[in-house]
């Protein structure tokens, strides 16, 4: 664990939140929403590889979900922008299928696909 946002509150139905923080270290990188007072992983994405032991508190966590998201998806070098789960927001618990990257980041906004 590099980084850590500690969070509060309900999203609305349709909500977007966005967090900004800067860490990186290295393939590969994940990022976790874990509730903490119950140990449980809410949400997870490995990229750049596989984390499959990700120690957060006293808790270890796989950060795959399904199909581990393609390197070439996250790792682009030359082009900026952000990884998005497309179609907006859906969630399949497949990296490979969820995840994309994008070169129109639209924070706080539905997001956008585009190469």
């Amino acid at each position: 664990e590099y980084a850590r946002a500690s969070l509060t509150g309900t999203l609305a139905a349709g909500g977007h939140l966005s967090v900004a923080l800067e860490a990186q270290n290295g393939a590969p990188d994940g990022v976790a929403l874990v509730d903490t007072a119950a140990g449980t992983l809410l949400d997870a994405l490995s990229y750049e590889g596989a984390i499959t032991a990700a120690t957060i508190g006293s808790s270890t966590f796989d950060l795959v979900e399904g199909t581990v998201l393609p390197t070439s998806v996250a790792d682009s070098n030359t082009v900026a922008g952000s990884l998005i789960r497309f179609p907006d927001g859906s969630d399949t618990n497949d990296a490979a299928t969820d995840w994309r990257f994008t070169a129109t980041p639209t924070p706080g906004a539905a997001n956008v696909s585009t190469p």
